[in-house]
């Protein structure tokens, strides 16, 4: 099968929207290698499929407008001159110049209709695109349950189907023996508005005034404007000398860092899925989320909730780190493998219908 798959949703800094579009090209390759893969994306792209004999890229520079043009017009003039059996989009927007192939997209979330104060004008506006692609493409694919439920209500008429994320790429991480004696330290994300670290750090105050130890925070992602302002919140809580913010973190250093922790936080306002439950999970690391942000009805009692206040999450912050050898890593976890196959089972099926046999390959 020939296959144009549009990752530009995927930008070089989107945190999960990038591992989740890096693990299924990777997946894919090797689940079904024979297939021609036509993978439209930035430029980093490039590296994870070299040496794949039966891929090849179309890059598109970063940027949003560049992004934009590429995911509404390019993947789908790509996929008609490449004579593609499918259009499989990883994000939400399908392109509609694919011509009579099917053109297939993936939701994740629908943040932007349920916190759109945390989405500047011009993403709004794109975003609102989404709702229409979901209707119009030939088969939207949900990547969770809580998922498909808010694609159901938003875009009732798209055609759904459901294939989870997988959750077994920390397989491929160098393991990283724990530190005899480290005093445990938290982990949390700031790469974006809604994984509110402002609210860690709050919380990270009430935790220090509950345990006899000061627990170290490190923010991942944050940085410019955002590290700064979330410094100042830092110092005026007390907690100035406990928080790090080292940005964006190369992949060996953070792989490193969820092993090493003592306790995830995911404060987020809304998750689609939660792919640092998986990492930490993986490992045996305990996971603590807001009650607000679905990752409960998503993965059960894998996560801790608490409410999303500075007291609530810090008392369960305090709770968690307390609590040694809590590390029982999970028997069995879903696999990208399998979400790859999933994927193209959803392609192949659409394929068969809506084009010619003897087009098909």
């Amino acid at each position: 099968m020939r296959v144009v798959i549009d990752v530009l949703g995927a930008p070089a800094d989107s945190g999960g929207m990038r591992l989740y579009a890096e693990q299924l090209l990777r997946a894919w390759a090797q689940v079904a290698p024979d297939d021609h893969l036509v993978v439209v994306g930035a430029p980093w792209v490039v590296e994870v499929l070299a040496g794949h004999p039966s891929a090849s890229v179309h890059v598109v520079p970063e940027g949003f407008a560049a992004r934009a043009l590429g995911q509404w017009v390019r993947a789908g003039v790509v996929a008609r001159r490449s004579g593609a059996d499918a259009l499989l989009s990883v994000s939400p927007l399908v392109s509609p110049f694919a011509g009579p192939r099917p053109q297939v997209c993936i939701a994740h979330d629908w943040r932007h209709v349920r916190h759109p104060e945390e989405f500047p004008r011009h993403q709004r506006l794109y975003r609102r695109l989404w709702a229409w692609s979901a209707t119009h493409a030939t088969r939207s694919i949900q990547i969770s349950a809580k998922t498909d439920a808010e694609t159901a209500r938003i875009a009732p008429r798209a055609r759904r189907v459901t294939v989870e994320n997988g959750q077994d790429h920390p397989r491929t991480w160098p393991p990283v023996d724990p530190e005899p004696g480290a005093d445990p330290f938290v982990v949390t994300y700031g790469h974006h508005a809604n994984k509110r670290p402002d609210l860690v750090i709050r919380a990270l105050r009430v935790a220090h005034e509950r345990l006899g130890q000061r627990p170290r925070l490190v923010v991942l992602g944050a940085g410019g404007g955002l590290r700064e302002r979330l410094r100042r919140t830092a110092v005026a809580q007390g907690v100035g000398a406990a928080v790090d913010f080292p940005g964006y973190v190369a992949t060996s250093v953070y792989q490193e860092l969820i092993q090493r922790a003592g306790l995830v936080v995911l404060a987020s306002s809304d998750e689609g899925f939660g792919l640092p439950v998986a990492e930490a999970r993986y490992f045996g690391i305990p996971v603590l989320s807001t009650d607000d942000s679905g990752l409960a009805a998503i993965h059960g009692d894998r996560v801790v909730t608490a409410a999303a206040t500075p007291g609530g999450l810090g008392t369960a912050m305090a709770e968690l780190l307390s609590e040694p050898g809590r590390r029982r890593p999970p028997a069995t976890v879903a696999t990208w493998a399998d979400t790859a196959r999933g994927i193209r089972d959803v392609l192949a099926e659409a394929a068969a219908q809506y084009v010619p046999a003897g087009q098909r390959r």
